[in-house]
């Protein structure tokens, strides 16, 4: 931050990071009201769990028809890393080797959804009738 990491005063008077909200949340109220945009969220793989999340994008993906991508990130505030009782974060090379594993277990999720839900739907062109 400018001034200093320990001084929140320029963020606080510009609106930089402050306050930080969770950013899936208001995606499916402005989906539900446009058409046309698309939504791009910035998520951290250092401080999220994966399952968790992939529920979360899946959910958003499913109400806004597809409109949500994901920026992936590994952070880089220590103001993070201390807010879950690390003193500091990660280093870099060990925070990207954290986020290659992150995004591997994201596509085994969403592939193990997408099969579970084709083999639990009933198929409706293969219908007899």
């Amino acid at each position: 931050m400018y001034k200093g990491p320990k001084n929140p005063d320029p963020s606080i008077i510009s609106g930089a990071q402050w306050p930080v909200n969770e950013p899936l949340g208001p995606i499916s109220a402005m989906a539900a009201a446009t058409e046309s945009l698309g939504f791009g969220v910035t998520v951290a793989t250092t401080y999220e769990q994966p399952y968790h999340l992939a529920r979360r994008l899946s959910t958003i993906d499913h109400l806004s028809g597809g409109r949500v991508a994901w920026n992936v990130v590994t952070g880089y505030l220590d103001s993070a890393a201390r807010n879950l009782g690390h003193t500091a974060q990660p280093e870099h090379d060990d925070r990207y080797a954290m986020a290659e594993e992150y995004i591997q277990v994201m596509y085994k999720l969403w592939y193990a959804k997408q099969m579970n839900m084709q083999h639990s739907l009933p198929s409706y062109r293969s219908h007899p009738y």
